[in-house]
């Protein structure tokens, strides 16, 4: 699925921009983003966000503000959760700029926009509870955007990365700046919805950073608008054709040496080994735990061996330990558990489970 939204996006940024340089510019940075290609291979939602953003912004930049534009503005808040910011502040800089663009259609944004925090009150009895309003409600937020420590560099991959990691977050706070300062001096409609849109992105931006989540991957999305509105308005003086080729080039290169780099640490990697050895333990239609110290690692391995080798697997909880761990293995019957890095504490001097011949495995006595 993810492959095909990632066409659709190239047709609306094409849509959406008459002039095919600025398109190709923004497609090169986009697929030079690693956190974007993650998103894509690992079945995400951010690529399907994206889309359904260029599709909003083209129906209001071609006055087409009906029911599709307000169905797809709820949508947005049923994908993710950072959406409701975003889609709150974009309807009330909607309302400021053209009573017009508001209409009766907006009750189906409002409905889309209440399905969870309904479904949310009625299961959880709390009206928005997620592992990220949670975080947010810390007494004290982690505010870390800027805040890199020393980087940890064991292959050209982990480099390239880094490189493109700090340098994309950094663009994109100086690019809003100037955006922002920008903004008095809009001369046009197309501007000005571009304007907004840019603006709503980068408030909703400040409410993912008060719940700590910083990865580059949230700053896809603020990338394609803020560069978009960066070249159309702001330097439109540039040579846009020499700096597409140039874009296209350099993302052509760093994308083959990022594939095999990417090649590289597989091959080097004992993971894929691990994981041969591991099938041969257990029994099919057996419920596997699979844990580790790096969640993301843990929940994506998960999905691998789900999807690719047919095993039954379930997700490490953020909550788990001792004092719960008995009563999560009962009440899923898990029979296996399966840790990447070191073992966690409840694994240790625990009679409950017994160590297979595969490394890392234990199976529940």
């Amino acid at each position: 699925m993810n492959i095909a939204v990632v066409f659709f996006i190239i047709f609306f940024l094409f849509k959406i921009d008459s002039n095919k340089y600025i398109s190709f510019i923004i497609i090169s940075i986009l697929f030079i983003n690693v956190g974007f290609l993650y998103e894509i291979i690992s079945a995400r939602t951010i690529p399907l966000t994206l889309l359904l953003m260029l599709i909003s912004f083209y129906l209001l930049k071609n006055n087409n503000t009906g029911f599709i534009f307000f169905f797809i503005l709820g949508g947005l808040c049923l994908i993710r959760f950072d959406m409701y910011p975003f889609v709150s502040i974009l309807l009330i800089q909607l309302f400021l700029y053209s009573k017009k663009c508001i209409n009766k259609y907006v009750l189906v944004t409002i409905l889309l926009m209440m399905c969870w925090p309904v479904y949310s009150f009625i299961n959880f009895d709390s009206v928005f509870l997620t592992e990220n309003s949670l975080l947010f409600k810390q007494s004290l937020p982690v505010v870390d955007v800027l805040y890199f420590n020393y980087p940890y560099i064991n292959n050209i991959y982990q480099l390239l990365e880094l490189i493109f990691e700090r340098t994309f977050i950094i663009s994109v706070f100086l690019i809003a700046f100037i955006m922002v300062i920008n903004i008095r001096n809009d001369k046009s409609d197309k501007e000005k919805l571009s304007s907004i849109y840019c603006n709503s992105i980068a408030l909703s931006l400040f409410f993912i950073s008060l719940t700590g989540y910083t990865d580059v991957r949230y700053y896809s999305i603020a990338g394609v608008f803020f560069i978009r509105h960066f070249l159309c308005y702001i330097f439109p003086p540039f040579n846009k054709k020499k700096l597409a080729t140039f874009f296209l080039i350099s993302a052509s290169v760093l994308l083959i040496l990022l594939s095999l780099a990417r090649v590289y640490k597989n091959f080097n990697s004992n993971q894929y080994a691990a994981n041969t050895n591991f099938l041969k333990c257990i029994s099919k239609g057996e419920l596997t735990l699979v844990i580790s110290k790096n969640k993301n690692e843990g929940r994506l391995l998960s999905s691998k061996l789900s999807a690719l080798y047919g095993v039954k697997t379930i997700m490490e909880p953020t909550n788990l330990s001792s004092s719960n761990v008995q009563d999560f293995i009962k009440r899923y019957n898990i029979k296996n558990i399966y840790y990447l890095n070191d073992k966690p504490t409840w694994l240790n001097n625990s009679d409950v489970y017994l160590e297979t011949s595969c490394n890392s495995l234990y199976q529940v006595n």
